[in-house]
């Protein structure tokens, strides 16, 4: 019944990965486009600030023969460049023209680029894409003196990366925050993890930025400091968050939200009917946070999205029941989070921070809205799991046994 049927997947991350590979689980048999703006085929993202000299093969999420196997039209270095909503029809920057019965959105988003007096000299990347983390790994010696724009992901699991291989060389962490990571984690959390990087070696300024960077006329060698301090460089990474893929979604009838987001329903689906988005630039209700619509970049949510998508794709009706859940790995320390945390006003520490065996609870004044864990496995699975069923999860609830929970009992 859908042979005639052109489903067009715009975005080669995990949801658009996950959306193709679950239409063709689930029996749809018709055109399947996947187009992805990167010069490989989908891979494990994530894996790239935790380590940079990943190859392709090391993390492509499938083989090459899996495509042509489940007839996935996979088009490499592919961007979309307009969307008409009303006649249907996506255009790319090869010029060609496809009509489409339903598309999925999934094109992620783009890192922002540091805009300072000097910022265009050589040896100043940021990090998104495989061919980013080549870029840098190649200029990266036992001898660089890196500096690192900003204090969260990107940022601190590059940091802790460099510190390995920059034997001989420096780590300087530049952040406004007081602590890292502290709009995710909190204060708590991201005092132990200051701790943990500045007993490995890594520098951390705190509540500066770079005001201009200066250079031998093409390299940079320095990095000037809001505060006036002066910091030699020989690489910089920024890693200063992200803007949304979705300029070529002007004028095509989609509502966009004046950030470049896009809001959808429970089922991913746009203003416009037959027309999904997911991932990054998804503002999708978030159950966990009582449906209120955000965007989230979380890998696993991604993947998530790219499920939910397909089925409502082929008019399987499936709403999204989100319950955000991410990790980081720092120094081979695995911290998980798991809820969504929009604002608390107390965080309760059981176990002992010290040893890093801890679970950070968030508080809305008497509900538990988020956890942070460490060592102590699986306690952010379970509460991810009590969310998950409708459950609420109260200080009162977490008094006596504050590191184990039943997610029967609750």
């Amino acid at each position: 019944p859908n042979n005639n049927t052109t489903f067009i997947i715009v975005g080669g991350g995990p949801a658009g990965q996950v959306c193709a590979e679950t239409l063709r689980q689930e029996g749809f048999t018709g055109r399947l486009i996947l187009i992805t703006a990167d010069q490989y085929p989908p891979y494990d993202r994530i894996k790239l600030s935790k380590q940079l000299d990943f190859s392709i093969d090391q993390i492509k999420l499938r083989p090459e023969t899996f495509y042509k196997e489940h007839d996935i039209e996979l088009m490499l270095s592919t961007k979309a460049v307009s969307l008409d909503s009303k006649q249907k029809l996506l255009t790319l920057n090869n010029e060609l023209v496809f009509n489409y019965s339903s598309i999925f959105i999934a094109t992620g988003s783009v890192p922002r680029k540091l805009t300072v007096p000097g910022s265009d000299l050589k040896n100043i990347f940021t990090l998104r894409t495989l061919s980013d983390a080549e870029a840098i790994s190649k200029v990266l010696t036992p001898k660089s003196q890196v500096v690192i724009l900003g204090t969260s992901f990107i940022g601190m699991e590059v940091a802790a990366y460099c510190i390995k291989q920059c034997t001989e060389g420096s780590v300087t962490v530049i952040g406004r925050s007081a602590v890292p990571f502290s709009e995710s984690l909190g204060a708590v959390v991201g005092e132990r993890i200051a701790k943990m990087f500045t007993e490995k070696g890594v520098k951390l300024r705190t509540g500066v930025t770079i005001s201009s960077l200066e250079g031998d006329g093409s390299c940079v060698k320095s990095a000037v400091l809001s505060d006036g301090t002066s910091i030699p460089t020989d690489l910089v990474v920024v890693g200063l968050g992200t803007t949304y893929a979705s300029d070529f979604l002007n004028d095509s009838g989609i509502t966009k939200n004046d950030n470049g987001s896009i809001p959808v329903n429970k089922f991913l689906e746009t203003n416009c009917p037959g027309i999904f988005a997911g991932g990054d630039i998804a503002e999708a209700p978030v159950y966990a946070a009582g449906d209120v619509k955000k965007t989230i970049g979380h890998w696993g949510l991604a993947h998530y999205h790219g499920k939910i998508a397909a089925l409502n794709m082929m008019s399987v009706t499936t709403p999204l029941k989100a319950v955000p859940f991410f990790w980081t790995m720092l120094f081979g320390i695995s911290f998980r989070y798991a809820g969504h945390a929009t604002s608390y006003n107390d965080t309760i520490i059981a176990g002992d921070i010290e040893s890093l065996k801890f679970a950070c609870y968030y508080c809305k004044d008497d509900h538990v809205v988020a956890i942070t864990t460490v060592g102590v496995d699986p306690l952010a699975a379970q509460y991810a799991e009590l969310i998950y069923n409708g459950n609420t999860l109260y200080k009162k609830d977490i008094s006596e046994k504050s590191l184990s929970l039943s997610t029967s009992k609750i």
